[in-house]
């Protein structure tokens, strides 16, 4: 077999009856003026993946930034979960937290989020990046439980480490049990 066979095996077969936004609609809570690139690459993955519509929301300074990255992607100068609040309803899946940084209105748009995942249990929201560094500040105050369903999280090894120490304060991290892990 061909190594194109291969690979179009791999593939779904499209309707032609399927509309855009169809295959999937994402959005992408991220970025500041420092920081561009993350929300971009995390918005474009979702395209190469088969997504037909991603959205970034982010901060005013960052959206001509990313914006002119590229066209494909649907970019909402705001954060405001108010204001993008029709927009947010109708998608699949949300990622939250790459290039957000480390200010204070990160951790109660954190909370913003969370509360937007337990009333939308039909959403996938993924929490990575600043928005893992803000979930250890106020991890017990969120009572995640009920959205442990639609809420997922990325956390990469420093940040598995500070998760884990902050819900169990008692035990310490087998290293050689979780390092492979993260």
């Amino acid at each position: 077999m061909s190594q194109i066979s291969s690979i179009k095996e791999l593939l779904p077969v499209l309707s032609k009856k399927l509309r855009k936004g169809d295959c999937g609609k994402i959005g992408v809570i991220g970025g500041s003026a420092e920081y561009t690139g993350a929300p971009y690459f995390s918005a474009m993955s979702t395209l190469k993946i088969g997504a037909d519509l991603s959205f970034v929301y982010t901060h005013p300074s960052a959206a001509p930034s990313i914006k002119n990255y590229s066209p494909d992607l649907i970019v909402y100068p705001t954060t405001d979960l108010a204001k993008n609040r029709i927009s947010l309803e109708k998608l699949d899946a949300l990622v939250f937290g790459p290039g957000l940084g480390r200010e204070q209105h990160t951790k109660e748009l954190l909370r913003g989020i969370v509360e937007f995942a337990r009333n939308s249990p039909k959403i996938c929201v993924v929490i990575d990046a600043d928005g893992l560094f803000y979930l250890n500040d106020c991890f017990k105050e969120l009572s995640l439980g009920d959205c442990r369903n639609n809420l997922l999280i990325t956390p990469n090894h420093r940040e598995f480490e500070r998760l884990y120490s902050k819900v169990f304060p008692e035990k310490q991290i087998d290293e050689k049990k979780y390092s492979r892990t993260c």
